[in-house]
């Protein structure tokens, strides 16, 4: 027989935090890493804000590995959690 993991909250929880994490990790790319790269010119020119353009580079990807870390810990959680 088939069982629905989703109705058990001990698998459903990390697996939504998952999900939240990977979308926060987009948001993150889509406002800050995407208009930083288009800036640039995928960084082949300097405009005249470059450092704070390379700051904001820089730290929306430590942003968005975080949140990737999270979701893929919450993941493996909801996987292990499983009955």
């Amino acid at each position: 027989m088939i069982s629905l993991y989703r109705v058990e909250l001990r698998v459903l929880v990390p697996a939504a935090i998952a999900l939240a994490g990977l979308v926060a990790a987009q948001v993150v790319f889509w406002v800050w890493t995407f208009p930083a790269n288009q800036a640039t010119g995928n960084w082949t020119q300097q405009p005249a804000n470059w450092e704070a353009l390379r700051t904001q580079w820089e730290y929306s990807h430590l942003a968005g590995a975080a949140f990737q870390t999270l979701a893929m810990v919450a993941l493996i959680t909801a996987v292990l959690r499983r009955p």
